[in-house]
């Protein structure tokens, strides 16, 4: 329900460059989809257990240890 809520608060900034920080509770694939579909860009939180998270950026608990302090990763779709 979380993603639904920042879907309908950003439904009328299509095309308009705007930059969406949202944290874990409001970050889903669903949501990534719906704002790269109005060509809004997103920067958000993400916990590595959640449905549908992309397995390419999971680490294992060993490998997750051992990154330093403020290590992020990222992914983009398309160009």
């Amino acid at each position: 329900m979380s993603p639904q809520v920042v879907m309908d608060l950003t439904k009328d900034l299509a095309v308009k460059g705007y930059i969406i920080y949202t944290d874990n509770c409001y970050t889903s694939p669903k949501l990534a989809h719906f704002l790269a579909s109005k060509e809004i860009y997103t920067c958000r939180t993400v916990t590595t257990n959640r449905h549908r998270y992309p397995q390419d950026l999971v680490k294992t608990k060993v490998e997750a240890r051992q990154l330093p302090r403020g290590n992020f990763d990222w992914m983009q779709r398309g160009s």
